[in-house]
């Protein structure tokens, strides 16, 4: 067929993918035998908006026969000879040829695109769009960014979760051994059961009531809170008690004191101090407990200090005015206050029992040295030292931080308290300082997050993880020191911190920094020091009011431990420090028996660097006051 031949014609086609090529391509197949003979086979497959143009076959050339390769595809001009656009042609219109088979052959080239037959048209692309080949790939490629990037971090958290799934089963395993451990040695051992086992205490013989509105009228004088805050008097009021204990007060400090008296007694301070004496003893309320048990607050405790200051005040001015049987109801009043933490179950308690044990035996050391004590309030002193230094305070401390530290981890493994709200409160938000300050930018708030918020998360979570070993080891550590804690001095002190140094190591081996039971390391070091120096003070004391007998009976101070036993005192009292007798000096003023204490060093029983009790001659006792300027400490 010739493309030149006058009878043919060009009919514009374009299709859609969907519509007019699949239609074409039906109606070509129907076989149409209504159509007259010299009807075309027109078949065109078109991309995007391109005009296919068709020759129109007679019935010379065959039926249904159409030659595409000797014609060229045109666009037919208007008459101003411009090409008009394209414009879809409804399936409609195609007009199908006899023989269908023919008409799929063939295949022509439109506008660069290569154009399928009929057959192939009935069977169209995906897509119209010629570029969403291109924009496949790279979605394609994104898969498989995100498949490696998830095998990547598969990689990565599967041993990481692996390691905290052994971690967390291991340190359950481990805690419930220790716990039954704890429950086999030492029964008993748990809050309410610390609680349960002090001894009970009827209202009537508790002495609290008195104590507590002593300690209120006391805070409540305004001459109070002026003496509190009087640096002078309390510079003079330390070395009184530290470097002149045989000197009176100086006239202001004296004069401030009768003043502070004339109020209390106008209240009746006086009379409360000595209803302490129809008591057998007091216990201050234990306060119910913090969402974190170790971390309850201690109100009541803490004002004990202002009730013993409010007796040694009482006592001051008494031995200022030569009120001697006032001082000794007054020496007596003191013990029956310190008892009020004999049986406390909180380790801040018995530390307060400690520092109040001490100013008492001070308040012993200072009206000796200022005048003398009857025999019957000494031998209640007496009595009253022996019975306390049985008491071991360093035992409840250990039972109340093992009773407090279980509550606590217990009330985490419950839901009781937040793990991150017990080991620290940090502000996680984002964006300015929670001062409102607004000093940093969205930039450095981002670098903030992740260089300090971030790894607080992360590190509260390993700690989190790594709790039940935190437990095991308290516990642990607990029970060694409680094994230790029934030992004499000597052999505590080398036990203790043999105790403490395993439990070092142990803890170093591990991740140090996620077991938090290394905070509790330097408390007990500074703890076994305590104890120590609490048991030097009260055997030096005992020795004390022995040889102050022994110069009543003899007129002159005993030179050797031979002379006070056995009858002054049942033994030899020996230093905790060192395991050897103490030390027994004379002095020029008396003399001086003291304790090397915790340096491991002899001073001489400075009282600064030993632990002292010192006696005077009658005739260096009550002396003016010190000089102005203070004696110079040793280096």
């Amino acid at each position: 067929m010739s493309g030149a031949n006058s009878s043919d014609h060009f009919r514009p086609v374009a299709e859609s993918k969907k519509g007019g090529a699949a239609t074409q391509s039906a109606d070509a197949c129907a076989g149409n035998r209504d159509a007259p003979a010299t009807a075309s086979a027109n078949v065109a497959a078109v991309s995007g908006n391109a005009g296919a143009f068709v020759p129109s076959s007679d019935a010379s050339s065959g039926a249904g026969e159409v030659s595409l390769g000797d014609v060229a595809p045109q666009a037919p001009t208007n008459a101003s000879g411009d090409k008009p656009a394209a414009s879809p042609v409804p399936a409609s219109s195609v007009t199908a040829t006899n023989d269908p088979v023919s008409a799929v052959e063939s295949r022509t080239a439109l506008d660069g695109k290569t154009v399928g037959s009929a057959r192939e048209a009935s069977f169209p692309a995906e897509s119209d769009n010629p570029n969403e080949g291109e924009s496949a790939r790279p979605r394609r490629r994104w898969v498989w960014v995100l498949c490696i990037t998830a095998g990547i971090l598969g990689l990565i958290v599967a041993p990481v979760g692996t390691w905290l799934l052994v971690v967390w089963s291991k340190g359950r395993a481990e805690l419930r051994r220790a716990i039954a451990e704890t429950d086999a040695e030492f029964p008993n051992w748990r809050w309410q059961d610390l609680l349960a086992s002090r001894e009970p205490l009827p209202s009537e013989e508790d002495a609290w009531p008195i104590i507590a509105e002593l300690i209120r009228r006391h805070k409540a004088y305004p001459q109070t809170r002026k003496i509190e805050h009087n640096d002078g008097f309390w510079n003079w009021w330390r070395l009184a008690f530290s470097n002149h204990p045989n000197c009176r007060a100086p006239d202001v400090h004296a004069q401030a004191l009768s003043q502070w008296y004339a109020s209390a007694a106008g209240s009746g301070l006086p009379e409360l101090s000595a209803q302490l004496q129809q008591y057998r003893r007091a216990r201050v309320p234990v306060p119910p407990l913090a969402d974190a048990p170790v971390a309850t607050l201690l109100p009541e405790h803490n004002e004990l200090r202002s009730g013993i200051n409010c007796l040694r005040w009482l006592q001051e001015y008494y031995l200022a005015t030569g009120q001697h049987a006032q001082v000794e109801a007054v020496l007596l009043a003191q013990w029956k206050l310190v008892t009020s933490l004999d049986d406390d179950p909180f380790l801040i308690g018995q530390l307060v029992g400690v520092a109040l044990e001490g100013l008492a035996i001070a308040s012993i050391e200072r009206s000796l040295a200022m005048g003398e004590i009857s025999p019957k309030t000494r031998q209640l002193l007496a009595s009253e030292l022996q019975q306390r230094k049985k008491l071991n305070r360093f035992l409840w401390m250990i039972r109340s931080e093992r009773a407090l530290w279980h509550e606590t981890f217990e009330r985490v493994s419950t839901g009781r308290v937040s793990w991150a709200k017990f080991v620290r409160e940090p502000a996680y938000a984002m964006g300015p300082s929670s001062s409102g300050s607004g000093s940093k930018d969205w930039w450095e708030s981002v670098q903030t997050f992740f260089t300090e918020r971030l790894p607080e998360k992360v590190e509260y979570g390993l700690t989190y993880v790594r709790r039940h070993w935190s437990h095991t080891h308290i516990l642990r550590l607990c029970n060694e020191l409680e094994r230790a804690a029934q030992l004499p001095g000597d052999q505590l002190r080398p036990k203790v911190e043999d105790a403490l140094n395993k439990f070092v190591r142990d803890w170093d081996q591990g991740p140090a920094r996620l077991d938090i039971s290394g905070v509790i390391l330097p408390v007990w070091y500074r703890l076994v020091a305590t104890h120590l120096s609490r048991q030097a003070r009260f055997d030096a004391a005992l020795a004390g009011l022995a040889a102050e007998e022994f110069r009543l009976q003899h007129g002159r101070w005993p030179t050797d431990w031979s002379e006070l036993v056995p009858q002054f005192l049942p033994q030899v009292p020996l230093d905790p420090w060192t395991g050897r007798p103490m030390q027994l000096r004379p002095t020029s003023e008396g003399m001086v028996i003291y304790s090397i204490g915790h340096n491991g060093a002899d001073d001489g029983g400075h009282p600064d660097r030993d632990i002292v009790f010192r006696l005077y001659d009658p005739d260096k006792r009550n002396l003016p006051p010190p000089p102005d300027k203070p004696d110079k400490a040793l280096p």
